[in-house]
């Protein structure tokens, strides 16, 4: 039986080959890097960089959000989402979720 992280990691370099990242996505050491707030709802994606001020960063990842942590929406509302890091489940604004990065 193939380990749940290994299934993700397949799954979601299955949806990147199937749906190109549009323009202002970044590429970094051969992979694409994205804002959570691009993530498409129900993926799981890996968090590669937690960005922004550094009282808003201590702050995620004091919630979990570090980097190699996966991540997946669970739902949007007028531009803030619940997402699931940790087997939690977190609401977060999209300015805060515009701070993680994303593969």
């Amino acid at each position: 039986m193939v380990p749940r992280y290994v299934r993700v990691a397949l799954e979601v370099s299955v949806v990147r080959a199937e749906n190109p990242a549009p323009e202002n996505h970044e590429e970094r050491d051969g992979m694409m890097s994205m804002a959570l707030t691009d993530a498409q709802t129900g993926r799981f994606c890996r968090i590669r960089t937690v960005g922004g001020q550094e009282r808003s960063r201590l702050y995620l990842e004091r919630l979990g959000f570090v980097p190699g942590e996966y991540v997946s929406i669970v739902s949007r509302l007028n531009g803030n989402m619940i997402v699931t890091v940790k087997d939690s489940r977190i609401a977060l604004s999209s300015e805060l979720a515009s701070n993680i990065g994303v593969i």
